[in-house]
């Protein structure tokens, strides 16, 4: 998308909000719906940064609406734009033009189908929902100029107006009987009381603002302690009561609450739990299928962790410590992984990210509730750096084997690797920069993992058994989120099943299931993903012999950005027969 187009785009956007006329060309609509998704969307468009360069900048007071109305609207042109991308005709468009089409009818499509469910999620979680990204949201903005400080403060002072949309989002789904598990909201009710019970010194709506504001040049003393004062006074009267606000509107909605785990007790909860399933895996699969497939897997893997157990000899894997030198000793051990995984990378793939992996400790605020290590996209324009987030908090249960199965999935040639691709592609339209895909983007991080492996010819067992677990840890928590919501397990039932299956400790598993109460589907994307890119490797390995090249394959894999599975086998199929021998 050019700078010019992005202009023309935002300068006309809001007449396209009264003329629905369908472009003449579909390039120009990608980019018109993409534009139309930030506009509803400030967060986001400060995040691109794609209008920055233009001095549009009232957004970058604004936070998003979350209410039942703007939910609601973003349904209605979701379905617009379903029926004008109909209207063009599919077999008109370049090759590229199709796939286009292909993966934005799918997602367009998709979404008109689960409007029915449309209130059927969970706007706060222990793990999602504003009162713990939008402190994360606020944290990324960088302050460089007396402009950015400002708008970074009109942010904080309608943190009161946005938890109003969280509360109004909570009340409309309650009326039709969504409410999350009991426990879930008391897990959410604890985070919001400790992170208003902080002294604001510690609040890191104030921190990171101080961090930032004291290491900017060209401001006197005078002025920073003004806007220090301001932040501090603006954090207490503010975001202080918002969050007080919501936690005591949690209190009184886990009087509605129920101990049930899965989302087969919401309204026409098992249609809605399908629908889950094939928005996060992007294949329409049958839940009772896909686990008796996970019996077969796990048998297969925990034969292969026995034998090779057997072996290897010694169980005592040294784990990392989790003082401050320990965990600084963990961040270094993931950088010289990814420094080490870059030096490979020619001989693999052809097309390389130019944005350079930052890998971090998680903050000690976020630690108890998140994972051994994440991947957070590159943002902005210019673009950040791909960031591996290490939860070194919790880093005396990881052994150094399973560290570089983490390191893989999650920087490279994992999560990095095809995601900093993607929001590099500039022949695609803008929205497949950046249209999220759970199972392929998954799905090749599963694949990175063995790849990783294959990449660094290690011939250790552990390193072996350490992938191994890794599969049948992501075979688990498959068969776990079709327990909990298909089969009607109780949460300490799909406990006990990660604690006897996975080779998790009891406090792990719980964490594990309940990310899997919350975001129904989400757990069986990763297994679904591998298999579909182990398999499609399998077949153009296959099909092509000797003419099989791994950077070719890879260049079809992640070149064109996410997308549905379907799709990505019809892209491989199409390339295998465009490379296969003839005759």
């Amino acid at each position: 998308m050019t700078i010019v187009l992005v202009a023309l785009l935002a300068i006309g956007v809001w007449l396209a909000q009264l003329t629905w006329l369908r472009p003449f060309s579909i390039d120009n609509f990608f980019e018109r719906v993409y534009i139309e998704f930030l506009w509803n969307d400030p967060e986001a468009l400060t995040h691109t940064g794609v209008l920055k360069p233009f001095g549009f900048s009232g957004y970058e007071s604004e936070l998003n609406n979350i209410s039942p109305t703007a939910t609601r609207h973003l349904a209605d042109v979701g379905s617009k734009n379903l029926r004008i991308l109909q209207d063009y005709d599919r077999d008109r468009l370049s090759k590229e033009q199709q796939v286009s089409y292909d993966v934005f009818h799918w997602f367009l499509k998709t979404g008109v189908e689960a409007e029915p469910f449309l209130f059927h999620d969970y706007p706060i979680t222990h793990l999602s929902g504003a009162h713990i990204e939008l402190p994360q949201f606020m944290a990324s903005l960088p302050l460089t100029n007396e402009s950015e400080i400002k708008n970074y403060l009109n942010r904080i002072e309608v943190v009161d107006e946005k938890f109003g949309s969280v509360i109004d989002a909570l009340e409309e789904r309650r009326k039709i009987g969504v409410v999350p598990p009991t426990h879930i909201l008391q897990k959410a009710i604890k985070f919001c009381d400790s992170f208003y019970s902080a002294p604001i010194e510690e609040n890191v709506f104030f921190s990171s603002f101080k961090t930032k504001l004291n290491e900017m040049d060209g401001l006197d003393s005078i002025s920073k302690k003004a806007y220090l004062d301001q932040c501090a006074i603006s954090v207490q009267e503010n975001v202080v009561p918002s969050y007080k606000r919501l936690s005591r509107y949690l209190l009184q909605l886990e009087r509605s609450s129920l101990s049930i785990a899965g989302v087969w007790q919401l309204p026409d909860g098992d249609a809605y739990y399908r629908s889950c399933l094939l928005q996060q895996t992007t294949l329409a699969l049958d839940p009772d299928s896909l686990y008796e497939f996970g019996k077969l897997e796990m048998s297969r893997l925990n034969g292969e962790i026995m034998i090779l157990k057997n072996l290897a000899g010694s169980e005592n894997q040294p784990t990392f410590q989790t003082d401050s030198i320990g965990r600084l000793n963990t961040v270094a051990y993931f950088s010289a992984i990814a420094d080490g995984m870059s030096a490979k990378l020619s001989a693999y793939f052809n097309k390389l990210p130019t944005i350079p992996l930052t890998v971090l400790e998680v903050p000690e605020y976020r630690s108890q509730n998140s994972t051994f290590a994440f991947y957070i996209s590159p943002r902005g324009e210019p673009l950040t750096n791909g960031k591996l987030y290490v939860n070194t908090w919790k880093a005396d249960h990881l052994t150094k084997p399973l560290a570089k199965t983490y390191a893989y999935h999650e920087g490279i040639p994992g999560h990095h690797l095809q995601k900093g691709i993607q929001v590099e592609m500039k022949s695609i339209p803008t929205f497949r920069r950046f249209l999220p895909f759970t199972a392929y983007a998954e799905g090749w991080a599963m694949y990175a993992e063995r790849l990783g492996h294959e990449m660094t010819g290690s011939q250790d067992p552990w390193d072996r058994i350490a992938l191994l677990q890794s599969d049948l840890f992501r075979t688990a928590r498959m068969m776990t989120d079709i327990g909990i919501h298909h089969k009607k397990w109780l949460r300490e039932q799909a406990i006990d099943f990660m604690v006897d299956n996975a080779g998790l400790s009891e406090p792990e598993a719980e964490d594990e299931v309940d990310r899997y109460i919350v975001w129904p589907g989400q757990g069986c994307a990763y297994k679904v993903g591998q298999l579909k890119f182990l398999e499609l490797r399998q077949l153009a390995q296959t099909e092509l012999s000797d003419s099989f090249d791994i950077r070719e394959f890879h260049d079809v894999l992640i070149g064109q950005g996410a997308m549905p599975l379907e799709i990505l086998e019809a892209r491989v199929k199409e390339f295998i027969a465009q490379r296969k021998p003839k005759g």
